[in-house]
C-alpha cells in the first residue's frame, strides 16, 4: 500500500508539482486548499504524513498544526516560504516534525518525507496507561485514578491531564 501524503497549500502551481513528484516516487497524494478542508482530509483520508504550508486562505498553518496536535501526533513538514529562525523554532517546539523552507529541491523534499515515514514506521513500545505519582491514567478508556480510586473528569481536564503526564518534565 502507498504512504498517503496530504499536501495542504493555495498555490495551484505547487499542488501539480507536488502531485507529479509525489506520484512519480510511489505515494499516494491528496490535497487540500485551506486550513480547514485540511482538517477534514486528515479525519476523512487519514493520510501517512502532512506537508503543511502555513500562509493558508482562511487560517494560518499553525494555527492548523495546534489542532492536529490536540489529538493526532501524525508526522507534519512544514513548507513555506517563512524561513526566519525563530519561526522555524516556534513551530518545532509546537510540533511539526520538520520545516522546508520554499523554494525547495524535490530530492530534499523526498528524502525528508521517507525519513519521517521510516522513523514513524519503528516500532514503538506503547502503553495506554501513563502514571506520575499516585495518578494513573488510562488513554484508551479515557479513565482517571488517584490512589486507586477512579475520579471523574471533564473531557477538557482529561486531556490537560494526559499532555502535562505526557510530558512529565516539559515544565
Amino acid at each position: 500500500m502507498k504512504p498517503r501524503i496530504l499536501v495542504i497549500d493555495d498555490e495551484m502551481q505547487i499542488q501539480r508539482f507536488m502531485k507529479i513528484s509525489l506520484a512519480a516516487e510511489g505515494f499516494d497524494y491528496v490535497s487540500a486548499l485551506n486550513a480547514l478542508d485540511g482538517l477534514r482530509v486528515v479525519r476523512e483520508q487519514e493520510p501517512a504524513l502532512v506537508i503543511l504550508d502555513l500562509g493558508l486562505p482562511d487560517k494560518d498553518g499553525s494555527w492548523l498544526l495546534s489542532q492536529l496536535r490536540s489529538y493526532s501526533q501524525i508526522p507534519v513538514l512544514v513548507l513555506t516560504a517563512r524561513d526566519e529562525e525563530d519561526e522555524k523554532v516556534r513551530l518545532l517546539n509546537a510540533g511539526a516534525n520538520d520545516y522546508l523552507s520554499k523554494p525547495f529541491g524535490i530530492k530534499e523534499l523526498i528524502a525528508r518525507i521517507r525519513v519521517l515515514l521510516r522513523d514513524l514506521s519503528v516500532p514503538k513500545t506503547y502503553s495506554p496507561i501513563l502514571r506520575c505519582g499516585d495518578i494513573e491514567l488510562n488513554t484508551e478508556e479515557h479513565a482517571a485514578w488517584h490512589k486507586n480510586t477512579r475520579v471523574s473528569l471533564t473531557k477538557k481536564e482529561f486531556l490537560l491531564l494526559r499532555y502535562l503526564m505526557s510530558k512529565p518534565n516539559a515544565l
